[in-house]
């Protein structure tokens, strides 16, 4: 079966520019087309700049699952670059006789090409202009206030929104969820549950579910009407 790498390609593209959510989505998809088609694999490396991709968002995004999925695609890279059969080298073509060298011949002399005087440019006359004179001041300035000491106290902040915390809230699913095999941190949900979110990180929140605890994509869950 053949893979498509117009849409592999304009995937690497555009991947800088993606939330860090739809990062994460995108490396989960690419990861099982890199390990199926090695060959990809050694086309990505020869045609897009993704392992120069990688290593930049690498660092801008210091987490640790989507540090594993980052490691594993430069490992693919790696792996099948390494790989890739060496070419047989060419046969070795009779170099070409060296050419004749050129018999010196003169250059001619360039003809004077003619150049008409430039013309003398005189300025119209401009009378200077008048000193600037401001205005007169008829009102007597503002009385100013008593000066405030520094030891006054500071007027205190004003507070400013924050996001609304996630914890200990109740939140509906918008999609379903089939959570990581063999990993029990991860749980498993579906559109139109509602559970219950104990801890948030910045790609997962763990949230409890009959009873049961574990993680789930953030992007999964949006604030259940009427549940707090």
């Amino acid at each position: 079966m053949a893979y498509d790498f117009a849409s592999v390609q304009e995937f690497v593209t555009n991947f800088p520019s993606f939330e860090l959510q739809d990062q994460f989505d995108g490396l989960q998809w690419l990861l099982p087309q890199m390990e199926q088609f090695p060959d990809m694999c050694v086309q990505l490396n020869q045609e897009t700049e993704l392992r120069n991709i990688l290593n930049q968002v690498l660092q801008t995004q210091p987490v640790a699952e989507y540090q594993e999925l980052v490691d594993k695609a430069l490992a693919f890279l790696d792996q099948q670059g390494s790989a890739q059969p060496q070419q047989e080298a060419a046969q070795e073509e009779p170099a070409p006789e060296p050419a004749p060298e050129p018999q010196y011949q003169p250059e001619p002399e360039p003809e004077p090409t003619y150049q008409p005087p430039e013309p003398s440019y005189q300025p119209a006359y401009q009378p200077p202009q008048p000193a600037y004179q401001p205005p007169v001041q008829t009102q007597a300035p503002a009385a100013k206030g008593p000066k405030k000491s520094w030891l006054e106290p500071k007027p205190a902040p004003k507070p400013t929104q924050t996001e609304p915390a996630l914890d200990n809230e109740y939140f509906e699913v918008i999609a379903d969820y089939t959570g990581k095999d063999g990993d029990p941190q991860f749980i498993a949900v579906k559109k139109g549950e509602v559970v219950k979110v104990v801890k948030k990180e910045l790609v997962y929140v763990t949230i409890e579910k009959d009873g049961q605890v574990g993680k789930v994509p953030k992007g999964k869950l949006k604030v259940a009407a009427g549940r707090k």
